[in-house]
């Protein structure tokens, strides 16, 4: 049946019409049946491929979320350090002996653009307030006289998260942290009173879509914050009771939001930060038709597809068993089969397998890829790289993504390919192709990938990409056989420059710093930012004198790399650098960046702005 439609639908390959044997009528059957088998288990598997793509999208969407959750406690950690600082090094005086209500408010105006709203409240050791921000803090939440007391008993006393109602009768949580002195003994205890107002812009990630939602919950199910803002329940209320269930991917769920009633594939989280259960929960969670839309319209194909097949393999029966009768009738159908196929609404074509020849395409393609895809057209001449169809046939089951010239430009599409053989008593084979633009879904794919290797304030590669090309490049190296050398770097003096000048100069400072790095490095070397002021590379096919003389370029170069500031001021900054050689039977790294960190605090020792390589009895770097 199949010879037969092609040979309708596609002019001058006809076959004998009207003898048609037994064996034919078995043969075509067992094709048919195989060729709905191929679009079930393509089905299944472009469903399996969607959950995967939605669950992956997910966990780096929630993974920025805990970023965002953690840099906020990190801001209200500096706070208290800021608080924590003054207490400690002020001498004090007769009308405030540990802090004054207008310090209290110096540093609360500080930090008044990061953390709009907040509210601080500072009490000695015995649990009487010494400083507030608003009057009447002190007996405005219970339970702080007995936060006092714990953190006075027990030294190794964490703050506690829990939830509140702020002077301005808001929602809020309420962080308290010690203060202790040299001894350890508590000296005062900071209380933070943030509005959980300033959560919700942390989950306003510019990668979720409509149908993406992030909710946060305290350990006893109080709303904390979502994205879109709730309309059922205020934030700081509790959520009823829900339930969450296993989703189609291995760490993945199914969560019934108890605010909108909608099921969403959902990322879990525990945060360990609430004073009710030791824990919060963060739900990153996408709509069922947002991520499946793509291959519902798949599978609407494929259905048309099996229907197309099925409908032709009933009437090649009948066709069989009464061809002289229904023999008129059969080419009325297969007239109606060819109008489907011309109406399909994406690109198919009929491809020679030998010559990559364009037999047929419906309007949809010439429409899409113009005169490229008329018949007689080699198809090579649709991608961008021309080797990328005789490449195709190295790759596995899966659709490909690949990148081809349209009318309106370039674009990334799923290429379905389906192996047709040969095509009634023709010598040739057939490829059945049919295009599915998906440049949307590659580039938001592209970001997500660019986002999670790349450190964004310098643009090098993060620690995570590091650690990746790290492991591809002493697989090459033990196969090679030849040198790996490892730099650690460190600015020197750098917490000076942000305490100076702040941390918009720091940043500043970094970026010069990365710049300057990356471009005195060989062609060939790999750079990261492994965090903070601290930066590592390794330089491939490099000893230890080699090393020393990159490393001594890249010393001078940010040495002599001045840097100007907005005020009009010009800084410098020095480096110190430590080197170490990968060894072998190593299994990673890790070893040699240890040792280059030991050589990197003996130049520190050694007086900074200095170059020193790994020796046998360097002692360990310190935390300081």
């Amino acid at each position: 049946m199949m010879i037969q439609v092609f040979s309708e639908f596609f002019p001058g390959m006809r076959g004998q019409e009207g003898k048609r044997s037994n064996w034919s009528a078995i043969a075509g059957s067992a094709v048919i049946a195989l060729l709905l088998c191929l679009l079930a288990y393509q089905t299944w598997s472009d469903k399996q491929t969607a959950d995967k793509r939605a669950y992956d999208h997910l966990v780096d969407s929630a993974r920025l979320a805990e970023r965002g959750i953690y840099s906020m406690f990190a801001t209200n950690r500096s706070l208290a350090v800021a608080v924590s600082s003054h207490i400690l090094t002020s001498k004090g005086g007769l009308a405030c002996p540990i802090m004054c209500d207008d310090d209290l408010r110096v540093v609360q105006k500080t930090y008044a653009e990061l953390l709009p709203g907040l509210d601080l409240l500072v009490m000695d050791s015995d649990g009487r307030t010494v400083a507030e921000t608003e009057v009447g803090m002190g007996n405005r939440f219970p339970g702080l006289f007995e936060l006092v007391e714990k953190f006075r008993t027990d030294r190794g006393a964490l703050a506690a998260v829990r939830v509140v109602r702020n002077m301005r009768n808001e929602p809020a949580l309420l962080v308290p942290r010690p203060v202790r002195d040299r001894a350890g003994e508590l000296k005062a205890v900071v209380v933070l009173v943030e509005p959980l107002s300033v959560i919700a812009p942390l989950f306003d990630l510019p990668q979720l879509g409509p149908g993406h939602s992030v909710t946060l919950l305290d350990g006893d199910q109080t709303l904390l914050a979502q994205v879109p803002a709730p309309v059922a329940i205020n934030i700081g209320q509790q959520l009823a009771d829900f339930s969450l269930k296993p989703g189609p991917v291995a760490g993945s769920v199914w969560f019934k939001s108890p605010l909108d009633g909608r099921e969403r594939l959902t990322v879990h989280r525990e945060l360990p930060f609430s004073l009710t259960s030791g824990q919060m929960t963060l739900l990153v969670g996408m709509d069922k038709p947002d991520y499946l839309d793509e291959w519902w319209h798949s599978t609407q194909i494929n259905i048309a597809l099996s229907v197309l097949i099925v409908l032709c393999w009933i009437w090649v029966v009948v066709v069989m068993r009464r061809a002289s009768a229904y023999y008129g009738q059969l080419r009325e159908s297969i007239a109606v089969t060819r109008k489907v196929l011309e109406e399909m609404p994406v690109p198919v074509a009929l491809v020679d397998k030998s010559s990559g020849v364009i037999s047929h395409s419906n309007a949809q393609m010439v429409d899409e890829f113009g005169a490229l895809a008329g018949v007689g057209q080699p198809v090579q001449r649709l991608f961008v790289n021309d080797s990328a169809w005789g490449d195709l046939h190295s790759l596995s089951s899966t659709p490909p993504v690949v990148e081809m010239v349209a009318r309106k430009g370039r674009l990334h599409v799923e290429l379905h390919r389906t192996d047709l053989g040969r095509l009634d008593k023709q010598e040739e084979n057939y490829w059945l192709v049919v295009l599915i633009d998906v440049s949307e879904r590659f580039l938001r794919e592209q970001r997500l990938h660019h986002d999670a290797y790349t450190d964004t304030l310098t643009g090098l590669a993060n620690r995570r990409f590091f650690t990746e090309a790290a492991a591809a490049e002493i697989k090459r190296t033990q196969r090679e056989q030849h040198t790996l050398a490892v730099l650690g770097l460190d600015l020197d003096h750098f917490k000076r420059v942000n305490d100076q000048y702040g941390h918009d100069v720091g940043d500043l400072v970094l970026q010069s710093a990365a710049r300057v790095f990356q471009s005195a490095l060989r062609t060939g070397d790999f750079a990261a930012r492994m965090g903070g002021e601290e930066f590592s590379a390794f330089l491939p096919n490099a000893d230890i004198a080699q090393a020393t003389a990159v490393a001594n370029r890249v010393r001078q170069a940010i040495a002599s790399t001045p840097i100007l500031l907005p005020p009009g001021e010009v800084l410098t900054v020095t480096v110190s650098i430590g080197i170490s050689l990968w060894q072998e039977g190593e299994e990673d790294l890790q070893p040699a960046l240890k040792r280059a960190d030991q050589a990197l605090y003996q130049a520190k020792q050694n007086g900074r702005n200095r170059v020193e390589a790994f020796a046998m009895g360097m002692t360990e770097a310190s935390d300081e």
